[in-house]
């Protein structure tokens, strides 16, 4: 009897096809956007304090959890950065309760329509890369984006994509990861002292970059997009190794059926 083919997996939002999707409830948000250090100071608050430290958590870290949607972000009114990339969103929905965000991480997802960002006015990073994006209606953009990425949707190969994004988004100074001639002034890049990047899981890359943030060496945008660029380079090299369990539990199945097969035809 032949072996079955693995199904292919190119792309992270497949990781977490077959399984149910996580529901985006506030306990497991702190979780994954607090130090523990952090997460063993907020268990031991107040109802009231907890509240309240939820209501001003600046930077929320929902990145590679198979999330299906955008939804349970209403108490985190003063967040300005949003990490949703690699999980399986279809929609960009529910942020109207985010008014002051300004980073927005949503690479790798299963999204086909750019819509519900004019809540946004501050938004100045938006990453769409590798979603499934044909047409792009760039009116669906705020205006205060100058960091743009939608590299790997169709929607970039329209005649008009840089002109429309350009008529549409006057700061827009770097697109699909490269810089457009003539923006204007460019600030001159600062030298950060990082500690090396830990090597392992991407859990361990977001708890690096969190603590990083956290202690001041990301306090403003430009330093977040440059932790946000060393964890995306982490997490691209640890995908082959997501990958690779994936498959490995594939053929763990498979064999257990067998197995059962075996079992019931003797």
């Amino acid at each position: 009897m032949e072996e079955e083919e693995e199904p292919e997996i190119s792309h992270p939002s497949q990781l977490w096809d077959g399984k149910p999707p996580k529901q985006l409830t506030l306990r497991l948000i702190m979780e994954l956007s607090l130090t523990p250090g952090e997460l063993g100071a907020y268990d031991q608050m107040s109802e009231e304090e907890a509240l309240e430290r939820v209501r001003v958590l600046k930077s929320l870290h929902l990145q590679w959890q198979g999330f299906a949607e955008i939804c349970g972000l209403e108490p985190f009114e003063c967040a300005e950065v949003l990490y949703l990339q690699a999980n399986r969103i279809e929609r960009i929905e529910n942020l109207e309760c985010m008014p002051r965000l300004q980073f927005l991480a949503l690479q790798c997802n299963r999204i086909a329509v750019v819509e519900n960002l004019l809540c946004l006015p501050d938004l100045e990073f938006l990453d769409l890369s590798r979603n499934e994006i044909v047409q792009l209606d760039v009116r669906q953009l705020p205006k205060k984006i100058n960091m743009l990425n939608f590299r790997g949707n169709a929607c970039v190969e329209a005649p008009d994509y840089l002109p429309s994004l350009l008529a549409h988004l006057p700061d827009l100074s770097r697109l699909d990861g490269e810089d457009l001639d003539g923006a204007a002034n460019p600030e001159p890049e600062k030298k950060i002292e990082m500690e090396p990047l830990p090597s392992g899981s991407s859990a361990l890359a977001s708890y690096w970059m969190r603590k990083n943030l956290h202690d001041g060496v990301a306090a403003d945008i430009k330093d977040c997009i440059d932790a946000y660029s060393v964890e995306a380079l982490e997490n691209s090299q640890d995908f082959s190794h997501k990958v690779q369990e994936a498959t490995a539990r594939s053929r763990a199945r498979q064999k257990e059926a067998k197995g059962y097969k075996s079992i019931e035809s003797s």
